[in-house]
């Protein structure tokens, strides 16, 4: 879901993941964190190349 409010911009994400064991060797090789941290630079970058337009919310 992404929100926006007074031009500041909110994105959650759900992950569903079959167990813990699942998810601590995701968390622990630091690759997510790092796919992340790119694709925020990389919205960064499309918001800042795009002028704005009203909020539909």
């Amino acid at each position: 879901m992404c929100f926006e409010n007074n031009g500041r911009f909110l994105e959650v994400m759900t992950m569903t993941l079959p167990d813990v064991e699942t998810r601590e060797p995701m968390l622990a090789t630091g690759i997510m964190r790092e796919g992340m941290e790119l694709s925020y630079q990389q919205l960064d970058q499309l918001s800042l190349s795009r002028p704005r337009q009203a909020s539909r919310m």
